[in-house]
């Protein structure tokens, strides 16, 4: 599930590429929609809950795995040890 593009700018084209080897290889991405609700079930798969942010509305899947990437900027500069 993306809400939005995986990478902006020059590192677009590279996220591009593994986005779609990625789905040439089975991985499902629901694009523009956000998650809401992520239950796990007794069987150890997920449910999870999103809204399509183009159509407005909600719907429910079951995956096997979630992955969560939020982006952030390194700020490991500013850490000493």
């Amino acid at each position: 599930m993306m809400r939005s593009i995986p990478l902006r700018g020059f590192d677009q084209q590279m996220s591009s590429l593994v986005t779609e080897h990625m789905e040439s290889h089975g991985t499902r991405f629901l694009k523009g929609c956000i998650p809401s609700v992520i239950k796990k079930l007794p069987t150890g798969q997920l449910q999870v809950t999103w809204k399509d942010r183009a159509s407005g509305k909600e719907d429910t899947g079951t995956f096997d795995t979630v992955l969560w990437a939020i982006g952030k900027n390194a700020t490991s500069h500013t850490y000493t040890l």
